[in-house]
């Protein structure tokens, strides 16, 4: 009997030890600016940046220069220049997700760049790599407003299609 009151104790400081654990990081992660509070479904909106004159390959060559940082992370992606398109993924055998970022549409003056998570995998109804996602989107935003200071960012929900399983 003892032998399992000593077990639960260790269980429950266990999970205790491992929640505060992850809050330090957590904190760490947002005074160091790897990533910004947000609304904690801001994965389930997109994110879109007016910006004047920045081109793609701008974009591409600061993305690059974070290349070692992004791989740190576990954080893979990949250009398509023809369509003005960069895919970033997490490969994660259970828990991976997807976005991707890409220029709307463009006038003379302005370009528009859409920021969106288009895959997430939930446990009980919880995002466990959400940190993750958010480091790659604080990531794209900082790039993007570094290369304009003045661009106009705005957010709206992404209709989404959920799968349930049973087992």
């Amino acid at each position: 009997m003892i032998f399992f009151i000593i077990l639960c104790v260790c269980v429950i400081g266990g999970f205790i030890a491992m929640i505060v654990i992850g809050k330090i990081i957590e904190n760490k992660m947002y005074d160091s600016g790897e990533m910004l509070k947000r609304e904690k479904d801001f994965y389930k909106k997109r994110e879109i940046f007016i910006t004047k004159n920045i081109k793609f390959t701008d974009i591409i060559n600061s993305l690059s220069k974070q290349k070692e940082y992004l791989d740190k992370n576990h954080i893979k992606y990949e250009e398509d220049k023809n369509y003005e398109l960069i895919r970033f993924n997490h490969p994660n055998y259970k828990y991976d997700w997807n976005a991707k970022l890409y220029c709307k549409k463009g006038d003379d003056e302005n370009n528009v760049y859409v920021f969106e998570f288009t895959h997430w995998v939930s446990s009980n109804g919880v995002v466990v790599t959400v940190n993750l996602m958010n480091v790659c989107l604080t990531t794209v935003e900082k790039i993007l407003l570094e290369l304009d200071p003045d661009a106009k960012v705005s957010s709206e929900y992404i209709k989404t299609k959920t799968k349930t399983s049973f087992l």
